[in-house]
């Protein structure tokens, strides 16, 4: 069950990542696609809003998770 849970999440990740990121970026070769992914990561954690976070960015929501515990 685990396993199904996982590979769910990462196909929704890869999901928004194609649709918010790579989709809208000029990617003339895998080059350039492989060494901005980790700023579409680092976008998409601190700035992307997520309507299950209450939409926040997951990094504003385990903060405010954080402050209130």
């Amino acid at each position: 069950m685990r396993g199904g849970v996982v590979a769910s999440c990462r196909d929704q990740l890869a999901g928004q990542l194609k649709r918010d990121y790579v989709r809208v970026t000029p990617l003339p070769d895998a080059e350039t696609a492989l060494g901005l992914i980790d700023g579409w990561v680092e976008d998409y954690n601190e700035n992307h809003p997520h309507s299950g976070l209450k939409w926040r960015s997951p990094r504003e929501f385990i903060a405010a998770q954080t402050t209130t515990a």
